[in-house]
């Protein structure tokens, strides 16, 4: 137990070492990380990953009926972050090009979230965007050190992307993004531009 308390420490003290090399929200979350790491065991993230609450597509009654058709044979469930007080993880925004209004669903499978686009609102072309583990997107959320997911997603519209000030890399700004957040730290977006995706800083 001491050794594995001065490994702990030892580790802190070599983030705070390490910290001026860092973005400010690189900087929070390897400072915060570090110190709920004395606090919280492994077995407290891996019961908080198990009790993520995921949602059915059926709750999300404004999606379209082949799209909840589709996450349901892909087996998705929507994963909620800590904070919401409402169904969240699926926005509606024109993502290909002002002129089609498409859909976006953070889509969990076996404890494992993409982003999927529907262009057009449908299936016949899905997009998988930010495949990541869900235990990657939890975080010590208040004092008492209760650990929640922190993945959300939002639409971008090409004014918040002209205030964050990182859109020199995108070629024609003239339609929303996706915006995929790690609450309370920072954020990419998601901006299809000439055929490809390209992944911009957010907020931080």
């Amino acid at each position: 137990m001491m050794a594995r308390t001065r490994l702990m420490k030892q580790s802190i003290v070599h983030a705070a070492r390490s910290a001026w090399q860092l973005p400010v929200s690189r900087l929070l979350c390897v400072l915060g990380l570090a110190a709920a790491t004395l606090a919280a065991s492994p077995q407290d993230w891996v019961r908080a990953n198990a009790e993520v609450r995921r949602l059915d597509p059926s709750v999300f009654t404004q999606l379209p009926a082949e799209i909840v058709t589709y996450l349901h044979e892909r087996r998705c469930t929507i994963p909620q972050p800590f904070d919401a007080d409402r169904a969240r993880g699926a926005v509606s925004g024109h993502f290909i090009s002002a002129a089609q209004l498409d859909w976006a669903v953070l889509c969990s499978v076996d404890d494992v979230s993409a982003i999927l686009v529907f262009r057009s609102g449908g299936t016949s072309h899905v997009d998988e965007l930010a495949r990541r583990p869900d235990r990657e997107d939890l975080q010590v959320i208040d004092g008492r050190q209760r650990i929640g997911y922190s993945r959300d997603i939002s639409v971008a519209t090409p004014k918040d992307i002209q205030r964050y000030g990182r859109h020199a890399s995108i070629t024609r700004l003239d339609h929303d993004g996706i915006e995929d957040a790690f609450l309370e730290k920072a954020s990419t977006i998601h901006y299809w531009d000439r055929g490809r995706w390209l992944a911009v800083h957010g907020s931080n």
